[in-house]
């Protein structure tokens, strides 16, 4: 036979185990705060590896494609898989293709004049289209045309990089224009 003592013992194990808390009343469901967190969390993570893979999906197409730029698609991918997965940060980060544009921002070497032209005009065409048919308050196109300024000044204050010597085993190597 069990003594009451033990009893007791076993019952606050089981519903440490279960999260059950026992009071004069009963037994009763304790809800985790952390278990909302953690699915939460889990959901995001997923979220950001979907947009880090479209990004670097598009940044490999702006590779290609004249129209599409590729280095802010792979800084929002590096960013995106920095928050998420540390397996497809490094994947991305030494890649023998695409982590060369990531690494020059971050390291700040610069980012080629091509990117530039491309990420002003692209930024400046999308806001002007925003504000025009999207925005119908003018404190709205206010700020749009304030954020515009900012990314713009923070693009130019970046330095400029231009191929130094074109081969075909070694791109990487950069020349500062500014």
């Amino acid at each position: 036979m069990i003594s009451l003592k033990e009893a007791r013992l076993n019952t606050e194990i089981l519903s440490k185990n279960l999260g059950v808390i026992t009071n004069a009343d009963g037994p009763k469901l304790k809800v985790e705060k952390n278990h909302h967190k953690k699915e939460r969390f889990k959901i995001i993570k997923i979220l950001l590896v979907f947009i880090g893979s479209i990004s670097v999906a598009l940044g490999v197409l702006g590779i290609v494609l004249p129209l599409l730029p590729t280095t802010p698609f792979l800084l929002l991918a590096a960013f995106c898989y920095m928050k998420s997965s540390d397996k497809f940060y490094n994947r991305l980060i030494n890649n023998k293709w695409l982590g060369i544009y990531i690494k020059n921002y971050i390291e700040k070497k610069g980012i080629p004049l091509k990117i530039k032209i491309f990420s002003i005009t692209f930024l400046w065409i999308s806001i002007g289209y925003s504000s025009i048919f999207f925005v119908p308050f003018i404190w709205g196109k206010i700020l749009l045309l304030s954020i515009a300024i900012c990314v713009t000044i923070h693009i130019l204050r970046i330095k400029t990089l231009c191929y130094k010597n074109i081969s075909a085993k070694k791109i990487d190597k950069f020349e500062d224009l500014s």
